[in-house]
């Protein structure tokens, strides 16, 4: 059974991260992204429902572009040193996260 609301593509990008309680700041890649949500590897683990804001990059041949989008923690499984982690996005539009859409 999928799940997922929008289309999910696979996709390899620079992504910040912070968490909102307690307040830290790392760094990870996103490994699939869909209007709902995306995958990422972190060194870090978070709790379940944990509140993120993240910075997407987005490498274009003319350059970079970044959105801001805030996302909850919906699942989390060690993977060697790292961890994926599933991020349900929030509040986003197309008006306002064109490049998600």
């Amino acid at each position: 059974m999928n799940r997922r609301e929008g289309h999910r593509i696979s996709l390899l990008g620079k992504i910040a991260i912070k968490a909102i309680a307690p307040e830290v700041s790392l760094s990870g890649y996103a490994i699939n992204i869909s209007s709902g949500g995306l995958s990422l590897y972190t060194d870090r683990a978070f709790d379940i429902n944990t509140e993120l804001l993240l910075t997407i990059f987005f490498r274009y041949d003319v350059g970079e572009e970044r959105e801001d989008v805030f996302g909850v923690v919906r699942w989390i499984k060690p993977v060697g040193d790292l961890f994926a982690v599933g991020v349900q996005f929030k509040g986003i539009r197309q008006e306002t996260h064109p490049m998600i859409f």
